[in-house]
């Protein structure tokens, strides 16, 4: 981000922009078209009602959205792994992933408050704790899955719980 108004300042927990010369809160980050790799911990503690990615994004890094809140729905549409810690405790109320990734990284979502996660597609590889600790979950569903590692739910109870294909290999439950 090359400028205040594309890279908004972070001041406790809060994003903020120059808007015809007042520092305004930031509802939603739009990622600049020109901005292709996210970084590590980039935007953890973003309090936003939603984010807008765009297709050229390469490379989101570890954590980068740890922390969010304020959305109460968000829908992932990126080719791109969901990387460690992601969206680690996040405050969004419903989770949905739509597109095609290979892997969900170790510890995704851990302690994120997250009422529904709806998976809708293949997913590879679930790593360890990928959704362990989700104590407010009630409804998960996932389209089909490849491998889950060991500790995935660990901690995590459910109302329901559905895999719309099916399970290929689970590894210690």
């Amino acid at each position: 981000f090359n400028s205040l108004s594309s890279n908004p300042l972070k001041c406790f927990n809060e994003f903020y922009y120059l808007e015809g010369g007042n520092l305004t809160t930031l509802d939603v980050l739009s990622i600049p078209s020109d901005k292709t790799v996210i970084n590590d911990y980039q935007f953890a503690g973003l309090k936003v009602s939603d984010i807008e990615f765009h297709s050229g994004i390469t490379s989101i890094g570890k954590y980068a959205f740890a922390y969010v809140s304020g959305m109460e729905y968000f829908s992932y549409n990126l080719k791109l792994d969901i990387t460690e810690g992601m969206f680690a405790y996040s405050e969004i109320e419903e989770f949905t992933i739509n597109s095609e990734i290979n892997e969900i990284g170790k510890y995704a979502f851990r302690y994120a408050s997250i009422t529904t996660l709806n998976i809708n597609s293949h997913i590879e590889k679930v790593c360890e704790l990928a959704f362990a600790n989700l104590y407010e979950i009630k409804d998960f569903s996932m389209d089909m899955v490849d491998i889950f590692e060991r500790d995935v739910f660990k901690e995590t109870y459910f109302e329901e719980i559905v895999f719309n294909h099916g399970i290929n290999e689970w590894l210690d439950i």
